[in-house]
């Protein structure tokens, strides 16, 4: 429950500074484009060795 309105709390005063929710939403934006990526990456890389065998 702690972590709950850690995070109300924190999601609040983002809000209240647009700027700060911009950067806040383009890093995470980031950080899920770069692990669906990676994850592609992976799954390509993990289907190779079955099509040469």
């Amino acid at each position: 429950k702690p972590l709950f309105f850690t995070i109300t709390n924190v999601t609040r005063h983002i809000y209240r500074q647009p700027r700060l929710a911009i950067s806040l939403h383009i890093f995470l934006a980031r950080d899920i484009f770069h692990s669906v990526t990676e994850f592609q990456h992976f799954q390509d890389s993990s289907h190779i060795p079955r099509r040469g065998l």
